[in-house]
């Protein structure tokens, strides 16, 4: 990648890929995925994670992928894990399904054979064959005891490995549903699912039970009844482990452009439900107004780039624009709507509606769109009433 055709720098080469467009993010990543042996190279891509999450490209079918996709939102680098947070090392990840598929034996080869078939690693696939590997792969690990080989081979501390693994385990118990909790957040709004989830964790341990209630606010942050039940299941401390975990990864997240507009609806709503529940307390109200602050200003530099996207989407001559081109208007305006309101309900001091105006005012003014589609986008943008007057100024009624 560097190109020098010598010995790579590896920090030369950290910075060629944190650097690099779309594209090359894809075609980097699809050498990696074909790597017999990651290594190092997930420490290379670690840059990229946050982009990939917002492009989800496809990913070719992996055993360690698929077997520890219920716990995804919860995987960080090596380097910035620490101990008593809900995160997972990856590093742990690939020895720790090496153990469990050499355990499991026939079924293990059965799993890996079915999983070869696949093109990708779509969801109904992780649930077909992930429902074979869970329930085993959480008996293994129970009953397996990390070596001090093991600890020094994966450069994690010794003394935390038991939890650790103990409380992977336990959460695979629960492989199918935390994946369906990922397809469908809205279930996990569901009181009694929730506290079978926490419950069941608890008794798998303490680190068992603040990654469960972390995953249960990454995928639905509105479950402020999953924080009521954490807080009588646990002390104060794990409770706001699990939250400053979630915290430091919104703060990552929508520090720029990298979130999309539901991922930040999601960090907006945990952050209603953690000021609900606790956003009294001087060092989480300060955390909370940090996130807050970033939140907004990703907000801004999103909506500014959804805004002047709606322009760059006309053609440049008098062509008119055929209605597939018109659906993606639709959408990119919603889009920025969404998140216009989403800045208004973060309390965004002067935040107004100033890229939607103008974009309304370039699309109402643009002879390449029909009279019904400028008014049809011109509504989505600033409302009915806003987007007949607009209309009327441009010269042509809702038949014309």
């Amino acid at each position: 990648m560097s190109g020098d055709g010598g010995a790579a720098d590896p920090h030369r080469l950290r910075g060629e890929v944190a650097a690099a467009d779309n594209a090359r993010v894809l075609r980097i990543l699809r050498v990696v995925d074909a790597l017999p042996v990651r290594g190092e190279a997930d420490a290379l891509i670690a840059p990229l994670r946050p982009r990939l999450a917002v492009l989800r490209p496809p990913r070719p079918p992996s055993l360690t992928r698929l077997l520890f996709q219920p716990l995804d939102p919860l995987i960080v680098p090596g380097p910035v894990w620490r101990p008593a947070t809900p995160g997972v090392p990856r590093p742990l990840l690939a020895p720790l399904a090496a153990i469990v598929v050499a355990a499991m034996g026939a079924s293990g080869t059965e799993a890996q054979a079915r999983l070869a078939r696949k093109a990708t690693l779509t969801p109904p696939v992780a649930l077909e064959v992930g429902d074979l590997m869970w329930p085993h792969a959480a008996a293994v690990l129970r009953a397996w005891h990390p070596t001090p080989a093991f600890a020094a081979a994966t450069r994690i501390d010794a003394a935390a490995l038991p939890a650790l693994v103990g409380a992977v385990a336990a959460l695979l118990d629960h492989g199918a549903t935390l994946c369906r909790l990922a397809q469908q957040p809205d279930a996990a709004a569901d009181p009694s699912l929730a506290g079978m989830l926490l419950t069941s964790a608890a008794r798998g341990g303490a680190a068992a039970l603040q990654m469960m209630l972390a995953l249960l606010l990454a995928h639905t942050p509105d479950a402020g009844h999953a924080l009521r039940l954490a807080e009588s299941l646990a002390p104060a401390s794990l409770v706001d482990g699990a939250l400053d975990f979630l915290l430091r990864g919104f703060a990552e997240a929508t520090g720029g452009m990298s979130g999309d507009a539901a991922a930040m609806r999601r960090a907006a709503i945990l952050l209603d439900a953690m000021e609900r529940q606790g956003g009294r307390r001087p060092a989480r109200a300060a955390k909370l107004a940090v996130v807050r602050r970033r939140l907004d200003g990703a907000c801004r530099a999103r909506l500014e780039a959804a805004a002047d996207g709606l322009a760059r989407l006309l053609p440049d001559g008098a062509g008119a624009v055929d209605d597939a081109e018109v659906a993606g208007m639709e959408a990119m305006a919603l889009e920025a709507r969404r998140l216009e309101a989403l800045g208004r309900r973060g309390g965004g001091v002067g935040f107004d509606d100033a890229p939607l105006r103008r974009a309304a005012e370039h699309l109402a003014a643009s002879a390449a769109l029909a009279p019904v589609d400028r008014l049809r986008l011109t509504e989505i943008l600033l409302g009915p009433d806003a987007a007949l007057a607009l209309g009327e100024r441009a010269g042509f009624a809702p038949g014309g």
